[in-house]
């Protein structure tokens, strides 16, 4: 169950990264910065419950004496997958956060003119022009107030983000904790079985 989760851990966070691509090009949408939310407290939530499983684990002992040498390979396995897969969503996540400050809104072209594009071939006096610049100054205009609004909001759900981030952080470092303190007395534990045998 814990190597399922961590692969899911995975697969959200390989979804993240695509999606994090497409900020500021022309497939950028409002849709798929919402689909990168949704996948990023996806995987916080993957993280979380893959860090519960890992401590309820970690704390049953072993059956068998011959298990308990496997048994600390794995955990540490598992420790270090979960390791990597919560920095690769750090990471994600950083470069979703400074994607978002650099391209607050998805990018739209002009509708007067196709493509978004003013031919170079156009009479620099020609009403279309004139028009055109009318329009691209009004869209402009239009366009700093919307980010400016979007910037508050996404400002707070990007605030969000970063938190559940920092406390899968915490979590992981509370784990560690936990783990190394687990084995130093599993260490004492045998320590003090061999010292009976003698």
């Amino acid at each position: 169950l814990i190597t399922t989760n961590i692969q899911m851990l995975n697969k959200h966070i390989r979804a993240i990264e695509k999606q994090v691509g497409s900020i500021g090009t022309r497939t950028d949408s409002e849709e798929g910065r919402k689909s990168i939310v949704h996948s990023i407290e996806a995987a916080l939530a993957t993280a979380r419950s893959t860090k519960d499983f890992l401590d309820k684990w970690s704390a049953e002992p072993a059956q068998i004496k011959d298990t308990d040498q496997s048994r600390e390979l794995q955990r540490k396995k598992l420790l270090k997958d979960f390791d990597e897969s919560n920095r690769r969503l750090r990471e994600a996540n950083k470069t979703y956060t400074d994607k978002v400050s650099t391209y607050p809104q998805p990018l739209k072209a002009p509708q007067n003119v196709p493509n978004g594009v003013v031919e170079d071939d156009y009479d620099e006096g020609s009403s279309l022009i004139s028009a055109y610049k009318r329009e691209q100054q009004d869209w402009e205009v239009q366009e700093l107030r919307y980010n400016e609004e979007l910037i508050r909001e996404r400002g707070t759900a990007i605030i969000e983000v970063a938190r559940g981030v920092n406390e899968v952080n915490d979590i992981l470092k509370d784990l560690t904790v936990v783990v190394t303190h687990q084995g130093d007395l599993i260490d004492n534990i045998e320590t003090n079985v061999i010292s009976a045998d003698e």
